[in-house]
């Protein structure tokens, strides 16, 4: 027993628990509190951790370019607001300024008895609410009131809120013309004996009178005084001032008179010197000049007298106008003679000369003496036959034709009857 004791080691009895000795009971509690310690230290550093890593996150997103960060635009960034967003602060702002105006006006009318101003505001309340269903009504149009009858009139109290005064407008037939003219003493004999009643009344009146005036205002012409907007000039004044001129002070038409280019006559009919024969003689000189500019426009190549060729026309010494050997006669020049390196500068110019003298005087004198003058026609006025020249074309009177008895086809001249021979006579010959 004492052994034991001095071992310090107790056993267990029967019935009995071991029990730990005091230094096994610290070292257990120390083992504990450490364990604790650690998992208190970990969970610190853990927390720690993770604030590290959020800060370098943060700081390597910031340094990072603005390509690689989510948004190219600093408007698209997260931290920037949106229009939405925008729109609905201003709303918010906008409810905030009037619920403090509404408390301000609750704290005003503290101590006060708030019930004629609930009646008042259920009053225009109703009044809103009636010119909200009546708003496509035509008696609410300002341009229409001085054409109101006394049912739109009847209607118009109904939309002010003074319906309980309709017997009255409607017994005295009060239309809207009548209604713009009213004074505030005729209100009285209508029945409106409430001071309130007749100042509302007469309120709305002026508010219509005043529309209807800036109606008429803004629908009157207005004259543009700065000549700078005119499309004329600033000499020629306003229409006032031109019309403002009596017609003694015009000059008369008579003296106002206008000369064509170039002549001394005057054109003015007003003068009374109009001849009107002289005019249709001139009219009708022109008709035929004009029905007669195809005979001028003959073209000839050459013309055949006393059996040797005289060329009235130029004639290209480059080619031959024959398309075959029978045509290069000599009595017929046919040109090409540059070809067989014969040419003779002097003469061809001449020709040519001669070629357009003749171009310019319309044609050879044979053909323009065969044709009738236009004086004489224009004196006969007779309606003549016309028909084609079988060479050229040209349409000329019947009776200047000259008929070919070899062919039987009529020609405006000599020339067109040689040139068609000279070219088509072999045909005539085989027949």
């Amino acid at each position: 027993m004492a052994k034991d004791a001095v071992s310090g080691v107790l056993k267990a009895r029967p019935g009995v628990p071991l029990k730990p000795a005091g230094s096994a009971v610290k070292l257990v509690k120390k083992a504990t509190e450490r364990l604790e310690e650690d998992a208190k230290e970990m969970e610190g550093r853990l927390a720690q951790l993770r604030m590290d890593m959020l800060e370098e996150k943060k700081r390597r997103d910031a340094e990072l370019p603005v390509k690689y960060g989510g948004s190219r635009w600093r408007s698209a960034s997260e931290d920037r607001g949106s229009v939405s967003r925008y729109a609905q602060d201003v709303q918010n702002k906008a409810k905030a300024a009037g619920t403090a105006k509404g408390r301000s006006a609750a704290a005003d009318n503290d101590g006060y008895d708030c019930a004629p101003t609930k009646a008042k505001k259920k009053k225009k309340k109703t009044m809103r609410d009636e010119a909200a269903e009546r708003g496509g009504l035509r008696i609410l149009s300002a341009a229409t009131v001085s054409r109101w009858t006394t049912s739109q009139v009847l209607e118009w109290l109904t939309a002010i809120g003074l319906e309980e005064y309709q017997s009255g407008f409607e017994y005295h037939q009060i239309t809207g013309a009548k209604l713009l003219e009213m004074t505030v003493d005729e209100y009285t004999q209508l029945g409106v004996t409430k001071l309130s009643m007749r100042n509302i009344m007469y309120t709305e009146i002026d508010k219509i009178r005043a529309s209807v005036s800036s109606q008429d205002q803004r629908s009157r012409p207005v004259e543009i005084i700065d000549p700078k907007l005119r499309d004329v000039g600033p000499e020629a004044g306003s229409a006032a001032s031109r019309a403002a001129i009596h017609w003694s002070h015009l000059t008369p038409l008579s003296e106002a008179a206008l000369v064509a280019s170039g002549t001394d006559v005057p054109v003015n009919l007003a003068d009374g010197g109009f001849d009107e024969d002289a005019s249709h003689t001139s009219f009708m000189k022109a008709l035929l000049e004009w029905r007669a500019s195809d005979d001028n426009e003959q073209v000839t190549s050459s013309v055949v007298t006393s059996g040797k060729a005289t060329v009235e026309l130029w004639v290209n010494p480059m080619a031959a106008v024959g398309e075959d050997d029978n045509s290069k006669s000599a009595d017929f020049p046919v040109g090409g003679a540059l070809l067989d390196g014969v040419y003779d500068e002097e003469s061809e110019q001449e020709a040519f000369r001669r070629a357009v003298d003749a171009w310019r005087s319309g044609g050879s004198t044979e053909s323009s003496a065969a044709r009738q003058s236009v004086e004489q026609i224009e004196q006969g006025c007779t309606a003549a036959s016309r028909q084609s020249c079988w060479q050229c074309y040209q349409v000329v009177n019947a009776d200047s034709l000259l008929v070919d008895d070899q062919t039987g086809k009529a020609f405006c001249g000599a020339a067109c009857r040689s040139v068609y021979r000279s070219e088509y006579a072999r045909f005539y010959l085989k027949q």
